[in-house]
């Protein structure tokens, strides 16, 4: 795996979704690229690759958007693991690997950064918060899921 085009990648990623997405969307909802990604190359990568990719996107993820430095790293390094562990016995040519462990990826992942925020003192409503994932929000994110996945499984294949 080349790990300076897979940076290039997420480096675009998360600049398309923290500007151009904000603009772009569908009832305040966008592709979350950098989940995704997580989850796709996590599938594919297997554990220990995954484990930093996820600590790595959560780290760029604090910087842009965090209060703190550390509850988007420690939130994608879960997810990653978790995400990483279920995948390892799944066909992964299959599109059925990313749609059966994205949903459960999603609910780590954010369960993970309310759960920290709580643990804090920051105490958010949690109706409001699942407010936020509604069937837009999985329309979209499932529609650019099953775009992610092959162009992920493809070029992690052409890499090896």
């Amino acid at each position: 795996m080349n790990i300076v085009k897979l940076s290039v990648i997420l480096l675009i990623e998360l600049i398309l979704q923290s500007t151009v997405f904000q603009f772009f969307n569908l009832s305040g909802r966008y592709p979350d690229l950098l989940l995704i990604s997580l989850i796709c190359f996590s599938i594919l990568l297997g554990r220990k690759q995954s484990y930093t990719l996820g600590f790595v996107i959560g780290l760029l993820g604090d910087i842009l958007y965090g209060d703190f430095i550390g509850l988007y790293a420690l939130s994608f390094l879960l997810t990653a693991f978790i995400t990483s562990v279920m995948s390892e016995n799944m066909f992964k040519d299959s599109l059925l690997a990313p749609i059966s462990v994205f949903p459960i990826g999603v609910i780590i992942n954010h369960g993970a950064r309310v759960l920290i925020l709580y643990l804090i003192g920051n105490h958010i409503s949690i109706i409001n918060y699942l407010k936020f994932f509604n069937l837009t929000y999985w329309v979209i994110n499932f529609m650019a899921l099953l775009l992610i996945y092959p162009l992920s499984l493809r070029w992690i294949r052409n890499s090896h």
